[in-house]
């Protein structure tokens, strides 16, 4: 497989050069650049198969170099410094990106996710999910679909349907309107950190991340009642919390 990365920080070209020889990871880099403009030169030239994308560049983003270029023909891995609203527009969308600093494990992890990805979705639903992104990202605005990847495909699920997610033995479950339950591979801290730009998301024990929202009953115990009539035992501190962040909504 070809690859080309485009970031302004050279050492990060060498280094992920070494990284992918390391891994052994079938994966050549073919061309590097630290811009927009040199970015899409080098696509055009080296015609990669897959692309290495920083989020902020000098002269742009790695979605308006995207815009240049014809997005769904590549597998992306965005390698991200970038704050909540840069890692929660790929997070939604399901793009895969790895934080700096670089390390071997998560580059293998997200070139896995990346194959994959790329193989559950037509070019048209690719192009779609990196033009989405990439609004969100200029607007500043938080995504209203949180898509999820498991073994039966890609299922797209709106913010305001959900009810919770609930973990055990890292198999997670979303529970929301309009669906049956969905479970995938994974743990809650990862989706705790999705949705902590969310007023009305709200951890409330090691295994329930809620949607205040949906919440109908705080009973004595302390017990949260949801909108499904599950229960969820918490303690009295987070009571105190859930009914603080309730007023704030």
């Amino acid at each position: 497989m070809r690859a080309v990365a485009v970031d302004d920080d050279e050492n990060m070209h060498g280094l992920l050069a070494s990284l992918l020889k390391h891994l052994d990871a079938d994966v050549e880099l073919v061309g590097t650049a630290a811009t927009v403009e040199e970015g899409v030169r080098v696509i055009t030239e080296t015609k990669p198969d897959l692309l290495f994308l920083d989020i902020e560049l000098p002269d742009g983003t790695g979605f308006d170099l995207l815009d240049l270029v014809n997005a769904g023909d590549y597998l992306i891995v965005f390698i991200s410094g970038h704050g909540h609203y840069g890692r929660a527009a790929l997070d939604f969308q399901a793009l895969i990106y790895i934080d700096k600093p670089l390390r071997a494990s998560h580059l293998k992890e997200a070139l896995e996710r990346a194959k994959r990805q790329f193989s559950l979705r037509t070019h048209a639903g690719r192009t779609e999910d990196i033009k989405t992104a990439g609004n969100n990202f200029r607007s500043g605005d938080l995504p209203t679909v949180y898509t999820i990847s498991n073994s039966e495909g890609l299922h797209f699920v709106p913010i305001r349907d959900i009810l919770y997610f609930t973990c055990s033995d890292d198999l997670l479950t979303i529970i929301w309107n309009g669906g049956d339950p969905l479970h995938w591979s994974g743990r809650l801290k990862r989706v705790v950190e999705h949705f902590e730009l969310y007023d009305s998301f709200m951890q409330v024990n090691r295994s329930y991340l809620i949607n205040l929202k949906a919440l109908r009953k705080l009973t004595t115990g302390p017990t949260l009642v949801m909108s499904d009539k599950t229960e969820i035992a918490v303690s009295s501190q987070t009571a105190k919390e859930v009914r603080h962040r309730l007023e704030q909504l």
